[in-house]
């Protein structure tokens, strides 16, 4: 019973920095994945020199001109001005406020939107000013509770009619879920028919697979200041907020884990401590075998191999406690993705 009670430190630390571990890395993996799915490799170019510094002139910095240029760069993928405002909706005896945004027809694969009904904007709607516009799901549970199919309603946008095209699939947000309602149109027709100027609020450009995105930003930020004679723009790489997430669960990750060795290190000195109370009580065996012609050295090997089959066994039960805990997490978790890897068991089981 007191090298079972002595095992059971070596046990709970060796199944706390496994399970610590494997479960943290799926963690990260989640958080990342889902970031990943909202934007991946996307880049985000600002008019002015920083958000506190936007003078009037380089407001108008970001054209059509722009995004045609940098739609011909080898590293962008897809490529969007977006310009913003907020607007009235009204159907029927329904009104609400709304946050309206004009787009190019590649912004939505910007952002790997997908449609819960009908299309996304083409580029037939954008280049004849189409007055049509995408919705998103909390338009369609504020407008149409009812409706299974809003594919062909007319919605009254401001003062002007509009025909809605698309659903918006709901999207994960890096900022939790929103009940803002959203609505999509071409950049041609809120520029001509609601804000009557022509330069975007911001560009949005996902950059190809393969390619760097630090190298791009570089590029990209070079050649828009070639273009506009100075530099008026700045831009945000998604990338960094990425790494940032990445870096701080890598540190909870390793104070979590040393928190663990800790108690495994505590195991290992009640493995000391109860080894160490063998030696005294046993004294008359130890004499016995001495007597018979054993040597220190015979004495010392026997309660060595004794104390690491306590932590061995302790060991291997532990990396199964571990399992168990997995398995446990993967039932309460499910769209985690639970792996384990060679060298915590190791290293744990070396400990």
């Amino acid at each position: 019973m007191r090298t079972l009670l002595t095992m059971l430190g070596i046990i709970i630390g060796i199944a706390l920095v496994v399970s610590i571990l494997v479960i943290g890395n799926a963690a990260k993996r989640s958080v990342l994945a889902d970031i990943q799915s909202i934007a991946t490799n996307t880049i985000t170019v600002f008019p002015g020199k920083g958000f506190s510094d936007v003078s009037p002139e380089d407001r108008r910095a970001l054209t059509i001109s722009d995004v045609d240029a940098l739609q011909k760069q080898p590293y962008v993928f897809a490529i969007s001005g977006k310009m913003s405002t907020d607007v009235r909706l009204r159907y029927g005896n329904r009104n609400s406020a709304a946050s309206a945004f004009g787009v190019g027809e590649s912004y939505f694969d910007v952002y790997a939107m997908s449609m819960s009904e009908g299309i996304i904007l083409t580029s037939d709607m954008v280049k004849h000013h189409g007055q049509v516009i995408v919705i998103d799901q909390n338009n369609k549970e504020m407008f149409f509770p009812k409706q299974k199919q809003v594919v062909g309603e007319i919605i009254l946008v401001g003062n002007m009619h509009v025909t809605i095209v698309g659903v918006a699939a709901e999207q994960k947000s890096v900022y939790g879920n929103s009940n803002m309602l959203q609505i999509w149109m071409p950049y041609t027709t809120m520029s001509s028919r609601l804000m009557n100027r022509s330069y975007f609020d911001n560009l949005y450009i996902r950059i190809k697979q393969g390619y760097s995105s630090l190298e791009a930003e570089q590029q990209l930020t070079r050649l828009l200041t070639v273009f506009h004679g100075k530099k008026d723009i700045f831009t945000y790489n998604f990338d960094t907020l990425i790494k940032t997430i990445e870096k701080t669960t890598n540190t909870l990750q390793l104070f979590l884990t040393l928190v663990a060795v800790i108690s495994l290190l505590v195991g290992g000195i009640g493995v000391m401590n109860i080894m160490l109370v063998s030696v005294t009580e046993r004294t008359k065996e130890i004499g016995i075998r001495i007597a018979i012609g054993a040597r220190n050295s015979d004495i010392m090997q026997q309660f060595l191999i004794e104390a690491i089959f306590i932590c061995l066994f302790g060991g291997f039960l532990g990396i199964l406690l571990s399992y168990i805990v997995a398995l446990i997490a993967r039932l309460l978790l499910p769209d985690w993705q639970f792996a384990f890897s060679l060298m915590p068991l190791l290293g744990a089981l070396v400990c």
